[in-house]
């Protein structure tokens, strides 16, 4: 689709959803036919590299261009610009990963930065986000390490199922904070019956969410405006200090505060105690070294670059692997992202710049869902811009309101995630709840077809 971004650009590029895996494999073998590639500082820097050239050698640009729906020329032209006018960075987003096969998508597109030479320079890189979460879960890590029972894990991916199939022994208690899984996770009707055969569920929000709606218990909480908290970096490499601005509102208490009320109830108070300024210091002890602490934001006014965290990534040429060397990808197991005669469109969810996930007013959902699709589209499912209709997939069935958007690609429908089920706006009731290659949802795999709903409503 022509995002936002796409008003700023020279070109934008519209690949068939789920192929730029397969893009970058094509723009790779564009560059060892026509490029001096620097194969000596690949085999020093890298690993399986023999195998990733002939992955791409191997690989058709024929049946690349046929199967990305993008010309020969257009794929020659891209790989070409990509290597000439270095530095040039890759901004990736999250969506790419969100097929079956997504994580090969991450592999063959990091593997062409470093092929281009575009990785460890100054302005180039391959940018999904930065993730600090493994370092601040050291001391979350190491009190888990002292259960004496080890904990019991569900798919959240697959609540639904997981859920129902847990009989030893079954769950009979929920407890959900920092989270709207009814809402965000695949098949919200199998999770919420679920859940509503639990003996006890809790919820711990700012609204009444959709999961919300399931509790027996709510517990209202504080949001970022009356609470201190730590804000760890999201696609960059600050670390911020979030403090309050005004009181917390009615009965509403922090998380930390709930938490420790209840450990208090259950008997290790002492084990949860701290202010919350202590607890900022306790996550961020593991980048002690690197300057950051609860005292070091607060002089700082909030915000602090890690010490030592360089700011152009492997310019060594060490990476953060096992053997400090980057491994390329020396397979490609193939899975064409197609939809199907029956349900012809591709369902793509894209986040907003109103709300983030399933954070909206319900103020702002007292009208139908928009789905954007074609002109082609619309005329082969019979319906006209602004007409209430229906995308129905194998799951599901969501009424939606239609918006022409004349420069989205014709086998494709977006619609805006994170719609409340209540308001009847969810389009998870239309996706499989199916696993990429971790324990991530396949969200982007999915495929639906647009229906016309005026014959069926009363005039």
């Amino acid at each position: 689709m022509r995002t936002k971004s796409a008003r700023y650009v020279d070109h934008a590029v519209h690949p068939r959803p789920g192929t730029d895996g397969l893009l970058a494999l094509g723009m790779a073998h564009v560059l060892l036919e026509r490029r001096p590639v620097d194969l000596d500082r690949l085999a020093t820097i890298g690993e399986r590299v023999d195998a990733y050239l002939g992955l791409v050698r191997a690989t058709s640009l024929d049946e690349v261009a046929r199967r990305t729906d993008l010309s020969r020329a257009t794929i020659e032209w891209l790989a070409l610009e990509y290597f000439d006018r270095k530095p040039a960075t890759i901004l990736e987003g999250v969506g790419l990963q969100q097929y079956t096969k997504g994580h090969q998508t991450c592999q063959l597109i990091a593997a062409l930065g470093v092929l281009s030479g575009n990785v460890g320079i100054p302005g180039g890189g391959v940018n999904m986000m930065n993730w600090p979460w493994r370092a601040i879960r050291t001391p979350q890590l190491q009190a888990e390490a002292a259960r004496t029972s080890p904990p019991r894990t569900l798919p959240v991916s697959r609540l639904g199922e997981a859920l129902a199939s847990a009989t030893d022994p079954p769950v009979t208690t929920a407890f959900f904070m920092q989270s709207n899984l009814v809402n965000q996770m695949p098949d919200t009707p199998a999770i919420k019956t679920a859940l509503s055969g639990l003996e006890f569920v809790i919820c711990l929000d700012q609204f009444l969410t959709d999961t919300a709606e399931t509790a027996h218990l709510f517990l209202p909480t504080t949001t970022f405006l009356e609470e201190e908290d730590l804000v760890p970096s999201y696609g960059h490499h600050w670390m911020q200090l979030m403090q309050p601005v005004a009181r917390p509102l009615g009965e509403s208490r922090s998380d930390l505060s709930i938490l420790q009320g209840l450990a208090e109830r259950l008997g290790f108070g002492p084990g949860m105690a701290g202010s919350a300024g202590e607890w900022i210091d306790e996550a961020s002890r593991p980048l002690r070294a690197a300057g950051i602490g609860y005292s070091a934001l607060k002089a700082a006014g909030g915000r602090l670059w890690p010490e030592g965290q360089p700011r152009v990534p492997w310019a060594n040429g060490r990476f953060a692997t096992p053997s400090g060397r980057f491994v390329f990808p020396d397979r490609f197991d193939d899975e064409p992202v197609l939809p199907t005669a029956d349900f012809p469109l591709h369902l793509i969810a894209q986040a907003t710049a109103d709300a983030m996930n399933s954070q909206i007013l319900e103020a702002d959902q007292d009208d139908l869902v928009i789905a954007e699709v074609s002109p082609i589209a619309a005329e082969r499912a019979g319906v006209t811009d602004g007409e209430r209709a229906a995308l129905v997939s194998p799951r599901g069935r969501l009424e939606v309101r239609v918006a022409i958007e004349p420069t989205l690609r014709s086998d494709t429908v977006v619609v805006p995630k994170g719609g409340w089920y209540k308001h009847g706006r969810n389009m998870n009731v239309l996706v499989e709840p199916r696993f990429t290659a971790g324990t991530g949802s396949a969200f982007n795999q999915n495929f639906v077809r647009l229906e016309s709903t005026l014959k069926t409503e009363p005039r």
